[in-house]
């Protein structure tokens, strides 16, 4: 490896395993362990988008609206970056959107692309179930009666398309 020379090294997971010899890892191992969490945060990104342009290509009516919002916040002559994400945070542009405040902040949110954006996280879970969990004695919960060593998985997908639950998301 070597060393960086511009001066403008940046905290990184890759950078902490080989800096601090995190667990003793070989250098094999190290590797497929950055690979691995590479691979598994650009599957979930590349999945919500993926679902998120399906979603866009079915309701051509919201994708005009989202477009509008943008192009109103940001113009026309470029694409918005992740820089911008103060100035939609800020927005007070109303082409189709109702603007709430967050109530620990004094942050102006555009309710529109908020809600699209929370939408798009919500339709389709990236795990559809969660990792299973075994109870570690006998427990009662609301009535029911849950066994000791007993596997329980929670099922992710009913959860977030459960109308009582949208409030939590």
């Amino acid at each position: 490896m070597s060393a960086n020379t511009t001066g403008d090294e940046r905290p990184s997971f890759c950078a902490t395993i080989i800096k601090d010899k995190l667990n003793e890892f070989s250098d094999v191992e190290a590797a497929y362990l950055a690979g691995t969490i590479y691979a598994t945060g650009a599957e979930t990104s590349s999945v919500v988008l993926a679902w998120f342009i399906h979603a866009m290509l079915l309701n051509p009516e919201v994708q005009r609206k989202v477009h509008e919002e943008l192009d109103t916040i940001f113009g026309r002559s470029r694409m918005p970056m992740f820089s911008d994400y103060d100035q939609l945070r800020q927005s007070r542009s109303t082409a189709f959107a109702i603007f709430f405040k967050d109530a620990s902040s004094s942050t102006i949110f555009s309710a529109y692309i908020c809600g699209i954006v929370k939408k798009s996280l919500r339709l389709r879970p990236i795990a559809p179930v969660s990792v299973p969990h075994r109870s570690i004695e006998d427990d009662w919960y609301e009535g029911y009666y849950i066994p000791k060593s007993i596997q329980a998985v929670c099922a992710n997908i009913n959860i977030s398309l459960n109308p009582s639950l949208i409030w939590i998301l």
